[in-house]
């Protein structure tokens, strides 16, 4: 809310389109109405009128959605105003996919999620991402395997740990669409029971989400991850 003057008296105020933006006829008290713009008019007399342009911001609604999840995880957010960009202050803790608000557990720790409604207000909400502790891996003997980051631009970093015995010294790894076709292969070599291996797509994949899937003896483990590039 806000008050409008002029310095001559005696006038009439008015709005363009008072859903956006109300105004007080002889007050000049704007009140906000909803997102947009709307142009305020004082007129004085027979036509002798000055105007005004009215901006009012939208304000995020409450994020909602699970705050707490695991490395290798993945929860929604969302919010009641669409439209919006989300952002991560920390991606090497969580990362999120800017327009779905499809959030990722990269490592453990805290990051503030933020989501900015059109032309607006933001809102933030604040992530966990805690250890595997207690949380089972898709098969034993392949555990806390990440993309880091993601989403990503086609290059990113394939980190994990693989223990147990009958583990082979190297893992098969395998990029497939959402159609099940498989769109790159390769082999990492484990190193200490370690993964860090690091992928570039070819050039010629298209953006979207994609399954990346870890072969290791008779075990295995898949991962989604999205390139935006």
């Amino acid at each position: 809310m806000a008050r409008l003057t002029d310095s001559v008296y005696l006038g009439t105020w008015s709005s363009s389109n008072s859903a956006i933006a109300n105004v007080g006829s002889s007050s000049g008290i704007v009140s906000g109405i909803s997102a947009g713009s709307a142009t305020i008019t004082y007129t004085v007399g027979s036509g002798c009128s000055v105007t005004y342009t009215i901006t009012v911001s939208s304000i995020a609604g409450i994020i909602t959605g699970t705050t707490s999840l695991h490395p290798g995880g993945a929860t929604t957010l969302s919010d009641a105003v669409t439209g919006g960009v989300w952002s991560s202050s920390n991606t090497y803790v969580a990362s999120i996919n800017s327009t779905t608000g499809l959030v990722t557990g990269v490592a453990a720790g805290t990051a503030m999620i933020t989501y900015t409604p059109p032309g607006g207000c933001p809102d933030t909400a604040l992530v966990t991402v805690g250890t595997q502790t207690g949380i089972a891996p898709l098969l034993t003997g392949i555990s806390g395997i990440t993309v880091i980051p993601n989403p990503n631009k086609g290059t990113f970093t394939l980190w994990g740990v693989i223990t147990g015995a009958g583990a082979d010294n190297e893992v098969k790894i395998e990029v497939i669409d959402i159609l099940g076709k498989v769109i790159y292969t390769d082999a990492a070599t484990i190193d200490m029971g370690a993964i860090n291996k690091n992928i570039t797509l070819p050039d010629n994949v298209a953006n979207g989400v994609y399954m990346i899937k870890v072969v290791n003896g008779g075990m295995s483990k898949v991962l989604r991850f999205t390139m935006e590039r």
